[in-house]
């Protein structure tokens, strides 16, 4: 204000300001003052330095690179942080996802939320649709049964065929990687998931490049 901030006793001249604002939000605000008898504001004694226009605000870039099932967010640097949500779910964080790169195992809708700590702000990007696992999920030669389905101690998966390498994951409905192990030389294994929480859970097959994922409930 016109009160603040008062620098006394400044000779007559042109002087060069800069004005930098707390935070990094804005860029600098530069300009040139003159002071002379003319600057003198005859009710306070003072020369105001009028600033109108404080600058543009810097934005945050929320732009997202999708590569499949990948998504990465383009913000970076030492001050920016991340948390990926759940379009389909009212936009719910999802749990442990707060890297720069997200891996969705299961199609939906996802976006990301970037913060810069400097600016103290926070902006959500667009939702990326994920639809490619579907495409790899679609072949009617690989026969997967998951049973019993809801399940309270373990829970028997058959292939129908032996594989040399199955990669299992187990993920919370809302995409958090829970466990994962990989079988050799097998078509039919066990999963014990007495010691997990009554809920539901995403369980994931990969091998040969198939893949079955099913929603298994948890008693």
């Amino acid at each position: 204000t016109e009160f603040d901030n008062i620098v006394a006793n400044v000779a007559f001249g042109t002087y060069n300001y800069t004005f930098s604002q707390a935070g990094g939000c804005y860029p600098d605000v530069t300009g040139t003052l003159v002071v002379d008898c003319d600057a003198i504001n005859a009710q306070s004694g003072n020369v105001l330095l009028n600033i109108v226009d404080e600058g543009t605000a810097i934005t945050i870039d929320i732009s997202v690179t999708q590569n499949d099932n990948v998504l990465t967010a383009n913000a970076a640097g030492a001050t920016i942080s991340y948390q990926w949500v759940d379009c389909n779910n009212g936009n719910t964080p999802i749990d442990g996802e707060t890297n720069q790169e997200f891996t969705a195992t299961v199609n939906g809708s996802y976006a990301v939320i970037i913060t810069d700590s400097n600016c103290q702000d926070s902006q959500i990007s667009t939702c990326y649709d994920v639809n490619s696992l579907s495409i790899s999920e679609n072949n009617a030669s690989f026969e997967v049964k998951f049973y019993p389905n809801p399940v309270e101690e373990e829970l028997n998966i058959s292939l129908g065929q032996s594989f040399d390498n199955i990669n299992l994951q187990v993920y919370s409905i809302s995409g958090q990687l829970i466990e994962q192990f990989t079988v050799y030389n097998g078509f039919e294994f066990k999963v014990n998931m007495s010691r997990y929480p009554s809920g539901t859970y995403l369980v994931k097959i990969d091998t040969d490049e198939k893949s079955k994922t099913r929603i298994i409930i948890k008693k």
